[in-house]
């Protein structure tokens, strides 16, 4: 039985010192973001934590602000689309409006940036708390 308990303990741990944590995947999402920007001069990630994320975009002394959830459905075009309009765009003019989809970052910069942007950002959203349901 002692020896049960002590593979069971053993075994648990292998699978935790190999899983990145809430910390690694916001530093590892930041870094990408705002090293390669989409036809912007800069990305600055503002706020990041497991159910949202907000990036500024800088053009040509312009800001535009996009908040968007970690609960990500796919991913097209250098960035992630989602189930509705639900990512909040507010651009240089104090405008804002409801899309369906960001243009994150340039995801040819790297070797399949893409699926491991999106593998990234669904790992950081299962730290979210879920909404609990009445019924």
């Amino acid at each position: 039985m002692k020896n049960l308990i002590t593979l069971i303990i053993l075994f648990s741990g292998l699978g935790l010192a190999t899983a990145q944590t809430e910390a690694e995947t916001i530093a590892w999402i930041k870094e990408k973001i705002e090293k390669y920007p989409v036809d912007y001069d800069k990305n600055v990630v503002k706020s990041i934590n497991a159910c949202e994320i907000t990036v500024e975009n800088y053009m040509d002394n312009k800001v535009s602000t996009w908040i968007m959830p970690t609960d990500i459905t796919g991913w097209i075009a250098f960035g992630p689309s989602f189930k509705g309009n639900v990512v909040k765009h507010i651009n240089h003019l104090g405008k804002v409006k409801y899309v369906d989809f960001i243009s994150l970052l340039d995801e040819k910069r790297e070797a399949d940036l893409a699926s491991r942007m999106m593998k990234a950002i669904l790992h950081l959203n299962t730290f979210c708390p879920q909404k609990k349901e009445v019924f």
